[in-house]
């Protein structure tokens, strides 16, 4: 049964590989530099804004309009409004980096999920997975049901990274019935 599972593997492996450019499916690799890029814009804006009031509140204290208690005060005053729209800004900056990459995704899911669907097929080896924040029934009957285009592009990322990983790890993922359900899925018996 061993060799058999093995065998299985190896032929679900080649489909895996022939079927996906994991590559393109490394979500949170690709999503990285865009990441650094927005939250640094966050912060200059904030660092901008506190900056522009505090030198404001400065120069009415260098003149005498403003006594240093208010000064002390608005130097405070300012961090809320400045930290309010640098978390604005950084969310929006990142939400815009990550479209284009999003985009991409879901237009590969749509091209694989096509004809009856891709994903399902390896189902029984993310059977047992716990990924965080990933609704895996939920995906997997999309792609059974011809629908993969509605799975959500970081969803489908962290499932097709994880099938890679769990293939190249060896016969221990075709525990129990689950080498005879991946033949089956596969169409290799």
């Amino acid at each position: 049964m061993s060799a058999s599972k093995r065998q299985i593997r190896k032929a679900a492996q080649k489909l895996f590989n022939d079927s996906f450019n994991s590559a393109d499916y490394e979500y949170d690799r690709m999503a990285r530099p865009g990441r650094g890029r927005s939250r640094l814009a966050g912060i200059v804006v904030a660092s901008v804004i506190y900056f522009v009031g505090y030198g404001a509140a400065y120069t009415g204290y260098g003149k005498g309009l403003v006594s240093d208690v208010t000064l002390g005060k608005l130097a405070w005053l300012f961090i809320i409004p400045a930290a309010v729209v640098g978390s604005i800004v950084w969310m929006v900056m990142d939400s815009r980096s990550e479209y284009e990459l999003r985009r991409r995704i879901a237009e590969r899911i749509q091209e694989r999920e096509r004809d009856g669907g891709m994903l399902w097929r390896f189902g029984p080896l993310v059977a047992d997975a716990t990924l965080k924040g990933v609704n895996i029934e939920e995906a997997l009957s999309l792609s059974k049901a011809g629908e993969g285009a509605r799975i959500d592009p970081q969803d489908y990322s962290r499932l097709v990274v994880y099938l890679r990983d769990a293939l190249d790890g060896g016969d221990a993922v075709l525990g129990g019935d689950r080498a005879a359900q991946l033949a089956v899925n596969l169409g290799l018996e």
